[in-house]
């Protein structure tokens, strides 16, 4: 009972912007691209590239959207292409399709993963990631990145597994999970990225939160579009987000376009936000973004368009939700609480 009494105050009610601001100060964002499929929907992730790098007259405030916004990391949860669920022609040419605009985001030389999609069963390559920590799997992937900040030296991660894997404890896929937390600094707190993941129902922009003891059923799917049991969303909340320590937020794609902001309280009484679905299977560019806030110990987490070719400056689908953020870094000695958040206003 003492859990549903905190979780109903972990979404800070605060005045929502019409978009996302600027990032100022010490503030920066980890951007995740949700399903591609860049051959379905041309040009959308060619435009979504030029937002990033602000060409082509595109970008927020025309200017390029790593800069805007402060971007330290770029990911993706899979689904780049459509055909390459088989090999052929149509695969090699989705890829060739996709790779060059991959490749530009690339050369800006930041961080990130690229975990597969069931649409990704063939052609998928990214070659060797500078960086990037790989497991048996090469969609089992980890990196991390530190940010210089006015509370100190933040430490983050991101760690990702393939499609829909079982992440029971003993797993093989939530060993390299466990084991690459395990190994990292005790004060670094991760992103999980997986394709399969909470869905919304078409169009459903609320923002939902997990109880501790079940899952909502309007999120957490089971089937969900091919994957049951514990390769479903209702697996990973069961096996993983409930037993899970040091991850803090996640991204998921495959299925749905709702977009809705998802929290769930881990067992240890810490909290996982992030965006359960993709969004429109690709068009338009749909990404996630989690602002950090450091000074304010805030995480701002919003969807976004960013290859729309009606919004070069980029748009908002659905609403922006502000998170605590309990900091751990070097200078301030901060670690978790069961309750990470409180109410910071109305």
């Amino acid at each position: 009972m003492e859990r549903k009494v905190l979780v109903a105050f972990l979404f800070l009610v605060l005045a929502a912007p019409a978009q996302l601001t600027q990032s100022t100060g010490d503030e920066f964002t980890v951007l995740v691209f949700h399903d591609i499929h860049a051959d379905s929907y041309p040009p959308s992730f060619t435009m979504a590239a030029d937002w990033l790098l602000g060409v082509n007259g595109r970008g927020p405030g025309r200017v390029s959207g790593i800069s805007y916004y402060n971007i330290k990391a770029i990911s993706g949860v899979g689904d780049y292409t459509t055909p390459c669920t088989s090999a052929g022609a149509s695969c090699t040419a989705a890829w060739n399709l996709f790779k060059p605009d991959w490749d530009r985001i690339h050369a800006a030389g930041l961080p990130g993963i690229w975990t597969r999609g069931n649409h990704d069963t063939n052609a998928y390559s990214f070659g060797t990631l500078s960086g990037v920590t790989y497991g048996s799997n090469p969609s089992w992937q980890a990196t991390t990145f530190d940010v210089s900040t006015s509370r100190g030296l933040v430490r983050l991660g991101l760690v990702g597994v393939d499609v829909g894997d079982d992440l029971s404890a003993g797993q093989a896929a939530r060993a390299f999970v466990d084991g690459i937390i395990a190994g990292s600094q005790a004060e670094r707190q991760w992103m999980f990225l997986r394709h399969v993941g909470p869905a919304e129902p078409y169009g459903d922009v609320t923002p939902r939160i997990a109880p501790p003891n079940g899952g909502d059923a309007g999120a957490w799917c089971d089937p969900c579009a091919g994957y049951s049991g514990v390769n479903s969303a209702m697996g990973l909340l069961n096996n993983f987000f409930y037993t899970v320590t040091r991850v803090f937020w996640f991204a998921t794609g495959h299925y749905s376009y709702g977009a809705a902001m998802i929290q769930v309280t881990a067992s240890d009484g810490h909290v996982i936000s992030g965006i359960g679905n993709n969004g429109g299977d690709g068009g338009l560019g749909h990404v996630t973004m989690f602002k950090f806030q450091p000074s304010r110990g805030h995480v701002q987490i919003v969807h976004y368009l960013i290859g729309d070719s009606a919004t070069p400056a980029g748009s908002m689908f659905g609403s922006l939700q502000t998170v605590a953020w309990v900091l751990q870094t070097r200078a301030n000695g901060l670690f978790p609480r069961p309750s990470p958040g409180r109410r910071r206003g109305r």
